[in-house]
């Protein structure tokens, strides 16, 4: 999926995806304001020019066991961070 808003609020969209196994690819700038999405090992892949977006897509695309690790590693980020567990846990921690 391509993300490509650099003035739209934190979205759903991103979630959803990531927890279908879809990996995200994301404009840099918008993604330096979502402090709470490490872009290192959770399936988001940032681009910081419309070059660059080239370039990823088609690395998405014709590597396949690079996009089996992005979308193993989004379903995970989305287990640890999002799942009814985690944030029960963070939920009861605040109490």
């Amino acid at each position: 999926m391509i993300f490509n808003s650099k003035s739209e609020a934190f979205s759903l969209v991103i979630l959803e995806s990531l927890s279908a196994g879809t990996p995200i690819l994301i404009d840099s700038e918008f993604l330096r304001r979502m402090d709470i999405l490490d872009s290192n090992s959770n399936g988001i892949i940032p681009y910081n020019s419309n070059f660059d977006l080239y370039f990823k897509i088609e690395n998405e695309i014709l590597n396949l066991e690079n996009n089996k690790k992005h979308a193993q590693q989004g379903r995970s980020f989305i287990k640890e961070k999002y799942s009814w567990d985690a944030i029960t846990d963070l939920y009861i921690k605040e109490l």
